[in-house]
């Protein structure tokens, strides 16, 4: 036996361990064991990465044999005949949803693709969205991705409670997908790389836009609940802008530069103008609140692009609406939304009035629909004490 053999009486054995199969998109993506905890799980928090928990874990559930052999199947049956997305009958129309998508596009996903054209975020200005998206489909699948997952999250709206069930479900699976594999192609790269710039500056807006929405629809099962889904949304949001590319350079001259340049014009206006008094009750708030200096910066910063987006809406056409408010939720401090995991009430105030902005978007049916509820569920936790600070959000709500 050779000196450097283990002794023969010595047996390896693996170790077992409970699977995380409810763990976030990044850990699976990495092959380790996630802790599950919420809004942000242990491994994504001490790597400062973003951490993203699929809304329906069960339909993301990659170490089910069962998943994996029912998607295959019924994805066979699926390519017999290609649906069409504009069908009269109901059965026809919530056929199209009802087999579970597999890993590689399928009929299911050029069904989808033939919505996309009419889905407001992707027509008018925003369209070139939709053509990169599918010219870049090979180099950038996770933007093609994000643009399916928003059409099916968009056909939630008129769809039947099981075709909305599947509908989540494959918006759900193809954002999942499109995270990872994000994350998995920007890692090697600089923030200022120009060869995948526009892609990944679309993916951010995109997924800012649907992740929002999702919380904000999904989200209020009670109201701690739905702030740490709120929370993780920001969270996520703001650590995809980490390595998304400035706007103002060479986006400004490249194919999508004249969707920039709406928001770059309309930014000039309002610095040559004063700002609205939307905001000037929360500022009256938070100067009265006693904070200390760096407290009060954190909320007066909040508030500020708050009024900024309001200011924004004055500018721009209503097809703009749903980006200057997901714009406003990536552009706010680290620090306040530290203030809202603790509920702080003026922090809640804040959002209250965020939720105004919200209704004002009425060509994107999630964020309109959502948000008197939001605001109602802020007034409720609040209190009383709260009844008139937020009585105008109340009110500019329940008018939109």
């Amino acid at each position: 036996m050779s000196p450097l053999a283990p002794p023969a009486t010595t047996k390896r054995t693996r170790r077992s361990h409970r699977r995380s199969r409810n763990g976030c998109a990044e850990c699976k993506r990495r092959h380790i064991r996630c802790d599950e905890r919420k809004p942000v799980c242990a491994n994504c928090e001490n790597a400062e990465r973003p951490c993203c928990f699929p809304a329906l874990e069960a339909a993301v559930d990659a170490d089910s044999n069962e998943s994996r052999q029912t998607s295959r199947s019924q994805t066979t049956e699926s390519t017999n005949i290609i649906p069409t997305i504009n069908s009269t009958t109901n059965n026809s129309y919530n056929a199209i949803w009802s087999a579970a998508p597999s890993l590689a596009f399928n009929a299911q996903h050029m069904a989808l693709l033939h919505h996309a054209s009419s889905v407001p975020s992707f027509q008018g200005p925003n369209r070139p969205a939709l053509d990169i998206a599918v010219r870049r489909a090979v180099d950038c699948p996770y933007l093609l991705d994000q643009v399916l997952a928003l059409t099916a999250f968009d056909l939630i709206h008129n769809a039947d409670a099981g075709a909305s069930l599947n509908l989540r479900r494959l918006a759900t699976e193809l954002q999942t997908r499109a995270l990872a594999s994000f994350t998995s192609l920007s890692d090697a790269l600089a923030v200022d790389d120009t060869a995948t710039a526009v892609p990944r500056f679309l993916f951010s807006g995109i997924l800012g836009r649907h992740m929002l929405a999702d919380t904000l629809i999904y989200g209020q099962t009670d109201f701690r609940g739905f702030m740490d889904s709120l929370i993780n949304c920001l969270n996520l949001n703001r650590g995809i802008t980490t390595v998304t590319p400035p706007a103002r350079y060479y986006l400004r001259e490249s194919e999508i530069g004249p969707m920039i340049n709406v928001f770059v014009d309309a930014e000039m206006e309002i610095s040559s103008e004063p700002p609205g008094s939307e905001c000037d009750p929360l500022c009256s708030i938070v100067d009265g609140a006693g904070f200390d200096q760096k407290t009060t910066q954190i909320y007066r910063q909040a508030v500020g692009c708050l009024q900024r987006s309001f200011d924004f809406c004055r500018h721009l056409g209503e097809e703009q609406y749903p980006q200057v408010a997901a714009v406003f939720a990536v552009g706010v401090d680290a620090g306040f939304v530290d203030e809202l995991r603790k509920c702080r009430p003026e922090a809640l105030a804040v959002l209250a009035y965020f939720g105004v902005l919200l209704s004002r978007c009425q060509r994107f049916w999630a964020f309109c629909d959502a948000a008197p509820k939001m605001v109602r569920a802020i007034a409720k936790y609040l209190g009383e004490y709260w009844k008139d600070v937020l009585s105008w959000p109340l009110q500019a709500v329940e008018a939109a």
